[in-house]
C-alpha cells in the first residue's frame, strides 16, 4: 500500500514540475492561440473581399449578361456607380474605399455591420442603403454633402447631428432606430419624406418632437408613431 502511495506522490510532484517548468511552452501556446486568431480574422477578410469582388464583376458584366473577367483596375472600379452587397455578411468595408464614382450602395442585411468609416471617401454617393444592422455611429456619413436618399433602418442610432451637412437630403428612413432628439434635421429643408416610426414597446420619439421637426419641415411628410 506503501508503494502505491509513494508511487502516486511521484506521479504528482511530476506533473506539477512540469505544470511550473514549462512557463516558455505556455507562452508559446499563448501565441499560437493569437495567431489562429489573427489568422481567423485574414481568412474572414478574404472570403468578404471575395464576395464583395464577385458582386463587383456581376455588376460591371450585368449588361453583357455575364460576369466581368478583366482586371480590376482604378479606372475600371471608378467607373461602377451601382453595387448590391445586401445579404453578404459583411462586417469591414474597406474594400469599398476605393469604388471613387459609386452613387448608389445597397448595404441592407449585413447584420453585423458597425463601422461606416471607409464610405466616407464615397463623395459621389447620392443613395445608400444600410437597413437591418449594427450600425450606431454615423458620422463616417457626414462627408457624403451629395446624399439625396439615406436608409438607416433598423439598426442602433441615436444621434443624428453627423446629417446636419447633407443639405441635398431628400428622402431619409430612419425607423426602428433609438432616437429622441430630432433638432439635427430641422436645418435639412429639402427633405420631403422622413419615416420615424419606432419598434412599438420601445416608442422614445415624443410627439413634441415630431411638432417641431413638422414646423422646421412644412413641405415635409413625417411618418411615426409618436403620442
Amino acid at each position: 500500500m506503501k508503494m502505491i502511495e509513494k508511487a502516486y506522490i511521484a506521479i504528482l510532484a511530476g506533473v506539477i514540475l512540469m505544470g511550473c517548468g514549462n512557463k516558455e511552452n505556455d507562452d508559446e501556446f499563448q501565441a499560437r492561440d493569437v495567431s489562429v486568431e489573427e489568422v481567423r480574422e485574414v481568412e474572414l477578410s478574404k472570403a468578404e473581399e471575395a464576395r464583395i469582388e464577385a458582386a463587383v464583376r456581376n455588376e460591371l458584366g450585368s449588361d453583357a449578361g455575364m460576369p466581368f473577367e478583366g482586371e480590376l483596375t482604378d479606372e475600371v472600379l471608378t467607373k461602377l456607380d451601382y453595387l448590391d452587397l445586401s445579404g453578404e455578411g459583411l462586417t469591414d468595408l474597406s474594400p469599398l474605399s476605393k469604388f471613387k464614382g459609386l452613387k448608389e450602395l445597397d448595404l441592407n442585411l449585413n447584420l453585423f455591420l458597425e463601422d461606416l468609416k471607409p464610405l466616407s471617401d464615397l463623395k459621389q454617393l447620392r443613395r445608400l442603403s444600410v437597413r437591418a444592422g449594427k450600425i450606431s455611429d454615423i458620422k463616417p456619413l457626414s462627408a457624403l454633402t451629395n446624399m439625396e436618399v439615406l436608409d438607416l433602418s433598423t439598426n442602433q442610432i441615436e444621434d443624428l447631428a453627423p446629417l446636419k451637412g447633407l443639405k441635398k437630403l431628400e428622402v431619409l428612413h430612419i425607423n426602428g432606430s433609438k432616437l429622441s432628439r430630432l433638432d439635427p434635421l430641422h436645418g435639412l429643408t429639402n427633405l420631403k419624406y422622413i419615416d420615424l416610426k419606432q419598434h412599438l414597446g420601445k416608442i422614445i420619439i415624443t410627439k413634441a418632437e415630431i411638432e417641431k421637426l413638422q414646423k422646421a419641415l412644412p413641405q415635409c411628410e413625417i411618418r411615426h408613431n409618436a403620442n
